[in-house]
């Protein structure tokens, strides 16, 4: 319903923030890479070391709908579930 959100620029554009996407389900060391790469980027401002602050957003669902085609997809069946 909100692609703007998964797009930096637009997002940016749109609602004033920067938007980035981490996926969850890579290697954990990953996962600690990028975080501590957001952390070191957004932590502060550069200028004067005044802190910034970082916001997460938990994506809570209850469309099993959108759940069984992820989890179809993530399994390889390139069949696409209907209602």
């Amino acid at each position: 319903a909100n692609p703007d959100l998964f797009i930096a620029p637009r997002a940016r554009v749109k609602y004033g923030c920067d938007a980035y996407m981490v996926p969850l389900d890579k290697l954990p060391e990953n996962l600690v890479k990028r975080t501590s790469y957001y952390f070191g980027l957004f932590s502060h401002r550069r200028s004067d070391q005044v802190w910034k602050g970082l916001l997460q957003i938990p994506l809570v669902s209850d469309d099993t709908l959108a759940r069984d085609l992820l989890e179809n997809l993530a399994s390889g069946d390139q069949n696409v579930v209907t209602a």
